[in-house]
C-alpha cells in the first residue's frame, strides 16, 4: 500500500529516524516537518508507523542470523533502542548515465522494498553486474560497510547502483545501525580498533583519507585495507586510542 501511495505523481517523501521517535515528512512540492493532513492522506501516518515496526523487527532477526552467519557477538549489531536506524520512503529520481553511480552504504545493512519487478544492480566479485529484484513480497538485503567491520573483513559490502531509468520508482529502504552506544570491535579492518556506532560512523564519514591521517600520527595506521584471508591481523590497540580517533575525526 505504501509503495501504492509513494507512487503516485506527488507522493509523499518520508524520512524516519531516531527509532521511530522523531519523524520528518515532506512533499516533493511541499513544505518539511509535518505529517500530510487528514484531508491529504488520511491513514499515512499509521500506516508508516506499521511499517516501521514491522521493518525494525524484521531488521533484528535478519542482524541475528548474520551474527550467526559470520561468527559476530550479537551485542556488536544490536537493535534494542533502533537509535540510529533510518528510514526513507521516497520516489527514487530517474536515471540516466550521469548519476549512475556505484557505491557501498556505511551502516550495517540496507533493507530495500520495490514495486514488482523492479530492484538495484548489483556488482558481483568477479566485475560484472546483474539486475537484483526480490520476488513479490520479498525485500533485498545489501551489506554494508559497518558489517564488513565488524565482521573482521568476512562480510564483503555490496557494490550496487540504481539502474538506468527513465521514471521515477518508489522504494522504502531502511539503514540498519547497531544501538548508537554498542561497542564494534576490534577489527583486521580499518579502523582496527574497538568504537561505538557513533564514533565508527564519526570515522566513516570522515573520509579514508582524513581518518588514515589521524589514525597514523596516533600509530594505528589504518589505512591500507587488510587481505580479510591472510592470517596475520595487523596490532589492535587499545580503546582510548579509537576513541581518540573518533573524537579527533568529529
Amino acid at each position: 500500500a505504501l509503495l501504492d501511495l509513494l507512487g503516485a505523481p506527488k507522493g509523499p517523501c518520508c524520512l524516519i529516524h531516531d527509532g521511530g521517535h522523531r519523524r520528518t515528512v515532506g512533499f516533493h512540492e511541499g513544505e518539511w516537518e509535518q505529517w500530510p493532513s487528514a484531508a491529504q492522506l488520511s491513514s499515512f501516518k499509521s500506516d508508516v508507523a506499521e511499517w516501521w515496526s514491522a521493518a525494525t523487527g524484521t531488521a533484528r532477526r535478519v542482524a541475528r542470523d548474520l551474527c550467526d552467519a559470520y561468527g559476530i557477538p550479537e551485542n556488536m549489531i544490536r537493535l534494542e533502542d533502533r537509535d540510529l536506524c533510518t528510514g526513507r520512503l521516497v520516489q527514487d529520481e530517474a536515471c540516466d548515465a550521469g548519476n549512475h553511480s556505484a557505491h557501498t552504504d556505511a551502516p550495517a545493512f540496507t533493507l530495500l522494498w520495490y514495486p514488482t519487478d523492479a530492484g538495484l544492480d548489483v556488482k558481483a566479485h568477479d566485475g560484472t553486474w546483474s539486475r537484483a529484484i526480490p520476488p513479490p513480497g520479498a525485500m533485498l538485503l545489501i551489506t554494508g560497510d559497518l558489517l564488513h567491520f565488524a565482521s573482521q573483513g568476512s562480510a564483503t559490502p555490496t557494490v550496487h547502483r540504481p539502474p538506468l531509468c527513465l521514471t521515477k520508482r518508489p522504494v522504502l529502504m531502511l539503514f540498519v545501525y547497531p544501538d548508537s552506544n554498542a561497542k564494534i570491535g576490534p577489527s583486521s579492518v580499518p579502523p582496527c580498533v574497538a568504537l561505538t556506532t557513533l564514533e565508527y560512523s564519526a570515522w566513516h564519514t570522515s573520509g579514508w583519507q582524513a581518518s588514515a591521517a589521524v589514525a597514523e600520527e596516533l600509530g594505528l595506521n589504518p589505512g591500507a585495507k587488510q587481505d580479510p584471508s591472510s592470517d596475520t591481523a595487523p596490532p589492535l590497540d587499545d580503546n582510548d586510542k579509537g576513541n581518540e580517533v573518533a573524537r579527533r575525526l568529529r
